[in-house]
């Protein structure tokens, strides 16, 4: 156990557990290409675990009020991940984070890019954030989805060059009641005038794909209002409905 920082910049072998006890402390792997911790990692409240070009085996990881930072060429394997009222950042395309499941509770929220090779569960009031937010056509994987009561998926959509963020599920997504979809609208006002999710000088509404999966769904709603939607513009409405394996919303 540690009270302040710990950079580690080599491979290591911990044959027990890493305890950083200092509130708000950092524990930073940097160009570790095979660190390995036995049992698990522990932080105070506040505290960030960040990963830059480095590969961390863990078998344990619960995290409670922390943030996890993935940035490019980094990888974190665990058995499970717990995180209660933490943020996970996947900062690039190749931030990855592999493990059997990775259970998301009490607000916490995952975010960026990346891929998730994990079956995710988000609980009660936990949030996904595809991308950066603010900018569209970006893509955030996992393997299985779960979006339990309560839980909040968010994407950008820009109407005007009709792009939208993906979240890209490689296996089976389940989605219950009262699961919500949040909207954030950009460039909302098209150069034909068209607004929104509205065609323009077609008879037919625009549409955005941003769920994609391969393997089986399970809906608690039907397949034409699969989540709940708040748009950023509350003046126009919207509804979800499943083609093939792609969610659209319209």
């Amino acid at each position: 156990s540690l009270e302040g920082n710990l950079l580690i910049k080599s491979d290591i072998n911990i044959l027990d557990s890493i305890s950083v006890l200092g509130e708000n402390a950092v524990i930073s792997f940097e160009n570790a290409n095979n660190a390995n911790i036995s049992n698990r990692i522990s932080l105070a409240s506040g505290g960030t675990l960040s990963l830059s070009t480095s590969t961390v085996n863990v078998a344990n990881l619960d995290l409670s009020s922390a943030n996890i930072i993935i940035n490019k060429s980094s990888k974190l394997n665990s058995t499970n991940v717990n995180f209660d009222s933490s943020t996970i950042n996947l900062t690039d395309v190749s931030s990855v984070i592999e493990a059997a499941t990775i259970n998301l509770a009490n607000g916490s929220t995952i975010e960026g890019f990346g891929n998730l090779n994990a079956t995710v569960r988000a609980k009660d009031s936990s949030n996904i954030y595809v991308g950066s937010g603010g900018n569209t056509g970006e893509k955030l994987k996992m393997k299985n989805v779960v979006f339990e009561s309560g839980s909040n998926l968010y994407i950008d959509v820009d109407s005007e060059n009709e792009t939208s963020d993906l979240l890209e599920v490689t296996g089976d997504i389940t989605v219950q009641k009262n699961s919500t979809l949040y909207v954030n609208f950009i460039n909302e006002n098209a150069g034909d005038g068209s607004v929104a999710l509205a065609g323009g000088n077609s008879d037919a509404p625009k549409k955005f794909k941003f769920l994609t999966f391969t393997g089986n769904y399970s809906f608690d709603n039907t397949t034409n209002e699969i989540f709940d939607i708040i748009l950023s513009n509350p003046r126009y409405s919207a509804s979800t409905f499943l083609l093939g394996k792609d969610i659209y919303l319209q």
